[in-house]
């Protein structure tokens, strides 16, 4: 059984959101359009959902991101998915770039 979108503790703005498009448990957030979401909103998920050591690569080059988010993750000196994704400051990123890390590295199977 999938978590309900009722414990997961999400902010007000967020949780409508996901409720008013009939988004009840985890596991349907992937079904979203990221793209309709603030940048706070997609901070948010990234890091409540975000899973980096699970990728199956660990250097950037392997990951096979667009050319603008390498080079995003390399301004912040992100080499290594693993260890240095965490120290990622996703203030710094723009909304394209926060939806990708979010389609690439948002684990919803709870």
């Amino acid at each position: 059984m999938y978590a309900s979108i009722e414990e997961q503790g999400l902010s007000i703005k967020l949780y409508n959101r996901f409720k008013r498009a009939g988004l009840n448990k985890v596991n349907r957030f992937s079904t979203y359009p990221f793209e309709k979401l603030t940048n706070p909103e997609l901070i948010e998920l990234i890091e409540n959902y975000a899973v980096y050591d699970e990728s199956g690569t660990d250097s950037i080059e392997e990951l096979g991101c667009s050319d603008e988010l390498y080079q995003a993750l390399k301004n912040q000196g992100v080499q290594t998915i693993s260890i240095d994704m965490e120290k990622l400051n996703l203030q710094k990123l723009n909304k394209k770039n926060l939806v990708e890390i979010l389609k690439e590295f948002g684990d919803f199977s709870r």
